[in-house]
């Protein structure tokens, strides 16, 4: 008589990622390669211009940088992502407004709606859950022999 062996079943991971989590990282890289695509749009043909010609397209790089890198800590559940990611995306929306008051170009309501979509996308249940944020230590105030 001959016996099968089963084949081993491959491990679950432990913590998976939820879709919305994914959709998220995903969608920060793709605002990271946007910011990118805008910077090298804007970059004056040569660094000798004036700064303000400069710093526009240096934010935009910067900007495109930390999207990219806060990408890959979304969607490997870093414990900052999500604080990070939200304060790439008040950044984002600063930038647009600064645009937008001083009248640079038509692009920033594009800017302005994306960075509203992601926050909005950020408050998901399953992404709020799939990073828990620790509530701060209460201190007592109460002397000690009251106690």
């Amino acid at each position: 008589m001959r016996r099968f062996r089963r084949k081993p079943q491959a491990k679950q991971p432990e913590h998976q990622r939820p879709w919305p989590v994914i959709a998220c990282g995903r969608l920060l890289a793709l605002q990271g390669l946007g910011f990118a695509a805008l910077a090298w749009l804007e970059a004056p043909p040569s660094l000798q211009a004036p700064f303000i010609e400069i710093w526009l397209p240096g934010a935009f790089a910067l900007i495109a940088l930390v999207a990219l890198a806060n990408s890959m800590a979304f969607l490997r559940l870093r414990p900052l992502a999500w604080t990070l990611g939200a304060l790439l995306q008040g950044a984002a929306l600063l930038l647009a407004l600064w645009q937008y008051f001083h009248g640079v170009h038509g692009y920033f309501f594009l800017i302005m709606a994306y960075g509203v979509l992601m926050v909005v996308y950020f408050n998901h249940p399953e992404v709020r859950a799939a990073f828990p944020q620790e509530p701060l230590p209460v201190e007592d105030d109460t002397p000690e022999e009251q106690r």
